[in-house]
């Protein structure tokens, strides 16, 4: 595995970069790593929840050529979510560098969920 892509930062995503992402991409998937107790305060809809520790165990339910953003409440446990799935072999993965207050404002849009189709999903990758 090449460091060097985390090293860059390359594998984050911003708030904006996510969205839009989303808006191009029909086929872009957010994976909630948070753990059972963190997502319970706040759910979202149209994520896929898998806690970092099932992560191994339900690796068959990500997509595996699709592009996936990955978040929690810990920007450190989504980077080790996306360099564990990286290290199997998935690697349009990138993480999501926001707070949970802006991601509560992501997930809640409308823009997000209109979901136009486009051809530009160089960021998502």
């Amino acid at each position: 595995m090449d460091l060097q892509f985390f090293a860059e930062g390359k594998h984050g995503v911003t708030l904006n970069m996510a969205a839009d992402c989303l808006e191009n991409s029909e086929d872009a998937v957010f994976l909630d790593v948070r753990t059972e107790e963190e997502a319970g305060f706040v759910r979202f809809k149209n994520v896929l929840h898998i806690p970092l520790n099932q992560l191994p165990d339900r690796l068959g339910e990500l997509p595996q050529n699709q592009p996936i953003i990955v978040f929690c409440t810990s920007v450190v446990r989504a980077s080790m979510a996306a360099f564990y799935l990286r290290a199997e072999g998935i690697t349009a993965v990138r993480t999501l560098l926001a707070s949970s207050e802006e991601m509560v404002k992501l997930f809640s849009s409308s823009r997000v969920f209109s979901r136009k189709t486009s051809t530009n999903q160089q960021q998502c990758n």
